[in-house]
């Protein structure tokens, strides 16, 4: 029985579970995919993620073990755009960031450190403002940072890897929820800062997705997803005290310094506890909306084309859909054009391009910029009946 990562208490309550969820979220070259079928490598794992009854994490309670997932983070990961293409994420983190500095919440100069700075878009955008900038990405996409120049560690994060160094800013995005010891992480974080140094973290966030029931963050790579009273709980175990937070539909950011905390209040905790009992009638609801609009495609899917070759897709392919059934995907990311999922090779991924030719098709949005590609669909000569869009809600649109 798995404790929680962040308190260690072994009370939860199961509110989540996935059988053969796929292990992979990302397309590979056919070349990778017989290469880590030949390795013995896992397609397919029981996932099942729980609340801990203490402090409100919200965590995998069945998961990939490490050298899985060290596999997924050293050998899959560089497969991003490279540091030339500033993504919208990092842009609105770079607006919040200025108006952290111009708050004072953060300090405008000194030395800072991303970890998990992955094409270090956001790590080349700090130099630009004066900042010493040093990342640690243990991907590939650590060579997008060092070919500009950068001083990237092409590891996982340890305070080793800088021996008598010390920060006046720490922050990782989207990085903590796939660790296993969330607080020794952090802890890590405190060891190599200044006496008044700070640190940000910008990570998932489980009650907006909980109430809307909805599954994003939970999936293979994240084997926690932080609440409010969780994360207050995490910091003060690692000796760090929250100075400030942001909470959106989808994330969370903190700021941190050196210092004790209070813990989080029990009613706090409650509020997660109670929200998970009724995420699973919200989610059975979605599940059973999206296979009724899904029935006609379930036999045939040639008319159904799948708009977005990430996670999002490949759930829907995997839920909905036998493995060995033939599915088409566009995407707007041309370096997954060609490419494949382990355990579901018998896919086409191309250009929405394609959509200019051929008999007009059935469109299913799989993404969260289910607005966007809705605008560029209508704007365009594509040839589309219908589109389907599964986020936030499922939603029929006819053209």
């Amino acid at each position: 029985m798995r404790a929680c990562p962040i308190c260690e208490c072994i009370e939860k309550d199961e509110f989540l579970a996935f059988k053969r969820d796929p292990v992979v979220l990302r397309p590979l070259p056919k070349e990778k995919i017989d290469e880590l079928m030949a390795r013995g490598f896992p397609a397919r794992i029981d996932l099942a993620y729980s609340v801990c009854n203490r402090c409100g994490h919200l965590f995998a309670s069945e998961h990939p073990d490490s050298d899985t997932l060290n596999v997924i983070y050293k050998e899959l990961y560089g497969t991003h755009s490279p540091a030339s293409g500033f993504r919208a994420f990092d842009e609105k983190f770079v607006r919040a960031f200025a108006g952290l500095v111009a708050a004072g919440i953060v300090p405008g100069t000194g030395k800072v450190l991303e970890i998990g700075c992955s094409d270090a878009s956001v790590l080349l955008r700090m130099r630009e403002l004066g900042y010493e900038a040093v990342g640690c990405e243990p991907s590939s996409n650590a060579r997008h940072g060092a070919r500009e120049g950068l001083r990237i560690v092409n590891d996982f994060f340890s305070p080793a890897h800088f021996p008598g160094e010390r920060f006046d800013l720490v922050y990782s995005r989207q990085v903590v929820e796939h660790l296993e010891d969330p607080v020794a992480f952090l802890a890590q974080n405190r060891a190599v800062l200044t006496e008044h140094g700070r640190i940000i973290l910008e990570t998932p966030c489980g009650e907006p997705h909980l109430a809307a029931g909805l599954t994003n963050p939970f999936q293979v790579e994240h084997l926690g997803v932080f609440t409010a009273p969780s994360v207050h709980h995490a910091l003060a175990l690692a000796g760090l005290e929250m100075i400030h937070s942001a909470f959106d539909e989808k994330n969370m950011t903190v700021v941190a310094k050196p210092g004790k905390a209070a813990f989080p209040s029990a009613e706090a905790v409650e509020r997660v506890r109670a929200q998970a009992s009724e995420f699973l009638r919200k989610r059975q609801i979605r599940m059973q909306r999206l296979r009724e609009v899904l029935e006609p495609y379930l036999h045939d899917a040639g008319n159904l084309v799948i708009w977005g070759a990430g996670s999002y897709g490949l759930h829907v392919a995997t839920t909905y859909f036998d493995d060995q059934q033939p599915l088409d995907f566009v995407d707007n990311a041309k370096s997954k054009h060609g490419l494949a999922f382990l355990g579901r090779e018998n896919v086409t991924i191309s250009s929405p391009s394609s959509l200019r030719h051929g008999r007009p098709r059935d469109i299913l949005v799989a993404s969260e910029y289910t607005q966007e590609i809705l605008a560029e669909i209508k704007k365009s000569d594509y040839r589309v009946n219908k589109v389907i869009a599964i986020y936030p809600h499922v939603e029929v649109y006819a053209l």
